[in-house]
């Protein structure tokens, strides 16, 4: 893969704070060994924390994962409607409204960092497969314009994000 750099054109203000969390030249690198250090990170958080909100914020240790989960199921989809050409506007989602939810309540932190683990490889199958030119197709998501190429930065920074978020209030 040859994904390069999201240019400032290919992805909203609003996303800058996840896509400059990661270095430059090391998104490939990134995406492959995020499959084994987030379920490594996860695997060291003790069950007790799981529902704990540590203040200021408002979600638990479980909602934090579930939610990077299910952004990695986002940003896979959207990475393969954009890169097949699909100029269909997608809908937003709103990851509060998900978490709020709890409709993976019944499964454990550690199981999610393996579903984890199972999308990005999945996604970094699709990646792989696709030609070097599709990474700088652009499509539209909650009323955003993204390219293929700031959605993988997507990946990577906003796992960085979350990551670093619940190291802070873990005390690691």
């Amino acid at each position: 893969m040859n994904i390069g750099t999201p240019t400032k054109e290919e992805f909203s203000e609003y996303h800058q704070t996840f896509i400059s969390c990661v270095p430059d030249g090391k998104v490939e690198e990134l995406l492959e060994s995020q499959c084994l250090s987030f379920p490594t990170f996860v695997a060291g958080i003790p069950d007790r924390q799981a529902d704990i909100i540590h203040a200021p914020y408002g979600w638990t240790i479980h909602q934090v994962i579930e939610h990077v989960v299910d952004a990695e199921r986002v940003f896979g989809y959207r990475a393969l409607r954009f890169a097949t050409g699909d100029t269909t506007e997608l809908p937003g989602w709103n990851e509060n409204d998900y978490s709020a939810s709890e409709y993976g309540r019944n499964v454990s932190i550690a199981e999610l960092s393996q579903e984890f683990r199972t999308l990005r490889k999945s996604n970094i199958a699709l990646l792989k497969r696709m030609d070097p030119d599709r990474f700088g197709n652009l499509g539209v998501a909650d009323g955003r314009q993204f390219s293929v190429r700031a959605i993988v930065h997507l990946m990577v920074g906003h796992l960085i994000h979350h990551e670093n978020i619940l190291k802070s209030r873990l005390g690691m």
